[in-house]
């Protein structure tokens, strides 16, 4: 296994959280305060990741699934879900394993939303040194197998119905509450502490037509000094608009920006069956990132995400259909 692969990814997912293109796929870990925030009774969403399938190595180096799923009580006003996701570095070589509980709870309209959430998180991450050569035991001889924390994240997100039902949104979630101490590497500070994460979520989904909407987002990611833009529109044509039997297409570009450096543009396509979404993106690099990586080759690294949201509904228990219940979509 290459040295320099390792040491830059692994301290790399040591320094900063991971990261979706599809961030609005995984709710849960987007914003605490978009639990429950769907109309229904239900919802399961799922994102996998593969990522940098190109490099000197068996397998991609990133891989990343997730599972998440939340419901609506008490008419609406609380919110509980559960998510987990698994963080694989180079066919495991260093595994992160990740989960959380989140509990909402929301103040809703005819017209306006606004909801308030909390989530505990614990981690576990764990280096395979037999993976790896000597070279690297002597560089980091201090690193810990196993590494747990426990943590916490708040979040407050807040919606608005305009007169033809087209939808303004907007949120704030911060991670890392306690800054629990990473203790993952002694050699360096051993006193180090996990960052605290800060993003801003802004979007609408602009009704143009009776077959079109215009889907428009941007979330801002700051941890560390390092800071991140994803951006972009997706455009929904609506084939059928029945609500519990329509079909809808997505078709979407997407871009990762660093500072004012355009790192990926991120295409993507999708459907919408009933209960169903289905959607998938590509992250095309733009910057130099994928030629240092994969200086001996042609092709640049890639990465591949899918997901898939299903949103259930009890026909046998009342819904406050006098409130205004949105799904945050990009």
């Amino acid at each position: 296994m290459n040295l320099a692969i390792v040491s830059v990814s692994f301290f790399n997912s040591q320094a900063q959280d991971f990261h979706f293109s599809q961030f609005y796929a995984s709710p849960l870990t987007l914003n605490p305060a978009l639990t429950g925030k769907f109309n229904g009774h239900m919802r399961l969403s799922s994102v996998y990741r593969a990522q940098w399938s190109n490099v000197n190595t068996t397998s991609y180096l990133y891989q990343t699934p997730s599972f998440s799923a939340d419901f609506n009580l008490f008419k609406n006003k609380i919110g509980l879900g559960v998510v987990l996701l698994n963080d694989q570095t180079n066919n495991k070589t260093f595994n992160t394993l990740e989960g959380g509980l989140s509990a909402s709870y929301k103040i809703i309209t005819e017209k306006f939303g606004i909801s308030f959430g909390l989530q505990g998180w614990y981690s576990q991450n764990y280096f395979d040194y037999n993976k790896v050569n000597q070279n690297f035991r002597q560089t980091e001889p201090t690193a810990a197998d196993v590494l747990r924390r426990f943590d916490f994240h708040a979040g407050i997100f807040s919606d608005y119905r305009l007169e033809n039902n087209s939808v303004l949104y907007g949120g704030f979630s911060a991670y890392h509450l306690i800054s629990p101490k990473d203790k993952f590497s002694t050699a360096g500070n051993p006193a180090a502490s996990v960052p605290m994460k800060f993003t801003a979520q802004l979007g609408g989904d602009l009704v143009l037509n009776d077959k079109v909407n215009l889907i428009p987002g941007l979330m801002y990611a700051y941890q560390a000094k390092a800071s991140q833009i994803n951006t972009g529109t997706t455009l929904a044509y609506n084939l059928r608009k029945e609500d519990d039997n329509h079909i809808i297409l997505y078709a979407g570009l997407w871009s990762r920006w660093n500072g004012i450096q355009t790192q990926a543009l991120i295409p993507k396509i999708g459907f919408e069956i009933k209960k169903i979404r289905v959607t998938a993106a590509y992250d095309m690099v733009t910057n130099s990132l994928g030629s240092e990586v994969n200086a001996s080759r042609s092709v640049r690294p890639n990465t591949f995400e899918i997901s898939l949201n299903y949103i259930f509904k009890n026909p046998e228990r009342s819904m406050d259909y006098d409130c205004f219940l949105f799904n945050p979509r990009y």
